[in-house]
């Protein structure tokens, strides 16, 4: 059927060879259980959906290209021909025939002509349709593809401050032995490790800093405001320092003047990230003091914070459970009323009462019925003396005598006293003990789901 959207008739046609294509790839399964389906036709009077089905699906725009690829999927060998609309049977039924018409009608229940011919004799040949007259064609636009590679620093692919520093050592001591200064030793000594870190330093303060350190070469002023205050200068070994008050304390050099990173640069998050966990995961203020030791990294408080929110075990040790937002009270909770014309029951115990005071007087068992106001949460206890439904009624006639008659009274079935007797059953739970209560008393009285102790509010 067409659809109720209008659509161009080389549109319509594709989805007619495309439903032809369903129906042959389904009969084709069907026949080749006890056939062996050497060849497979298919014809169209639609010479625009021929020459869109040589070409390939990518060449379209989205519908004709699904539909296309659709098609040349179920029937990847199917050899498509062109048939002329006077010898399509389908013609028949898509413009409509009388009934007279349509029972002396041969092509429409024989077929054309054409099928009784030897395959040699077929005409498969389609009108060929020049590419760019065809439609739904998708418009080629030339495109440039420019790249541009941004320079970065070039230790970005490690993770680990310690493995960075010691395969920079190894770089330095592998250079060292190409210009033939041979190692002290064979193992990497702690000065070779401080070295490398220096080097490591000033690769990133060349990169952050460029202008900063032609600045301070020509004696020019700091044009960077946040720099300026630190009162950066040049040292011997072509770092970039932060100045200070401290040149006569006692501390060492690289504590009263410590190294100066930009808190863009890669260095300083893995240092940050080192001491967080050589630290055991500890808070800011101990990481900031440890790195300023040795480095003066700008914003270091964020950055730290930074490295902490994204550190997974700080996240998993300080997450916070999430507290689910709670219902509205119930309409019995907040309506004004009198003092116990709403109230909720429950039984406390069972509690051990000796008979009399007698060193081996018999003991029984005793419970306190609780008697809960919805309004005032004003509480009433009365004994009773088993899990009978008589000396509850008795308790309950006791309470109403001294606070008078509820007009709702709220319980649960029981299933909350866990190890309760068969006679707690029998007084919440079965048709007698309920029929019996709401009988002697002249109010609502409402039942709890079971195992939904919560659902009796106070």
């Amino acid at each position: 059927m067409a659809p109720l959207k209008s659509s161009t008739i080389p549109r319509l046609e594709l989805c007619a060879a495309l439903l032809l294509a369903k129906w042959m790839a389904r009969i084709r399964i069907t026949l080749s259980v006890k056939l062996k389906i050497v060849d497979v036709y298919a014809w169209s009077d639609s010479a625009t959906v021929l020459n869109w089905l040589q070409y390939p699906h990518e060449s379209f725009k989205i519908f004709v290209s699904n539909r296309v690829y659709k098609i040349q999927s179920l029937l990847p060998q199917c050899r498509w021909s062109y048939i002329s609309s006077s010898s399509n049977p389908a013609d028949c039924s898509s413009r409509g025939l009388l009934p007279s018409e349509l029972i002396k009608h041969k092509l429409y229940f024989r077929g054309p002509a054409v099928l009784y011919l030897s395959n040699e004799e077929w005409d498969t040949a389609v009108p060929v349709i020049p590419a760019d007259q065809l439609p739904e064609i998708k418009a080629i636009r030339p495109v440039v593809i420019t790249t541009h590679v941004e320079e970065s620093e070039w230790y970005t692919q490690f993770s680990s401050c310690v493995q960075l520093i010691r395969v920079t050592a190894r770089i330095r001591r592998f250079i060292a032995k190409c210009r033939c200064q041979p190692a002290p030793v064979e193992y990497i000594t702690r000065d070779e490790f401080d070295q490398a870190a220096l080097a490591i330093s000033r690769s990133s303060q060349l990169y952050y800093f460029h202008m900063l350190r032609q600045e301070l070469s020509h004696n020019r002023p700091v044009s960077m405001r946040p720099v300026a205050r630190l009162r950066p200068f040049i040292d011997e070994k072509n770092l970039i320092r932060v100045g200070g008050r401290l040149s006569r304390s006692d501390l060492p050099d690289h504590q009263k003047h410590p190294i100066l990173l930009s808190k863009s640069s890669y260095f300083s998050l893995l240092v940050i990230r080192h001491w967080h966990e050589v630290t055991g995961y500890s808070e800011p203020q101990i990481i900031s003091s440890l790195v300023c030791r040795t480095y003066w990294i700008l914003s270091l408080r964020t950055l730290t914070r930074t490295v902490i929110s994204r550190c997974t075990r700080c996240v998993r040790l300080t997450v916070a459970n999430p507290q689910p937002v709670m219902a509205d009270l119930p309409a019995s909770r907040v309506t004004e009323s009198r003092p116990f014309s709403r109230v909720g029951i429950d039984y406390a115990g069972p509690l051990l009462v000796k008979e009399s005071r007698l060193r081996k007087a018999r003991q029984s068992k005793i419970y306190v019925a609780v008697f809960v106001c919805f309004a005032v949460r004003a509480v009433h206890l009365e004994l009773v003396s088993d899990l009978s439904t008589e000396a509850f009624m008795a308790a309950l006639n006791r309470f109403v005598a001294r606070r008078g008659l509820p007009s709702d009274i709220f319980s649960d079935c029981g299933t909350n006293f866990i190890g309760a007797d068969n006679q707690l059953r029998t007084l919440v739970n079965e048709p007698a003990g309920r029929d019996q209560l709401t009988s002697g008393v002249q109010c609502n009285w409402h039942f709890n789901p079971r195992s939904a102790p919560h659902f009796g509010g106070l």
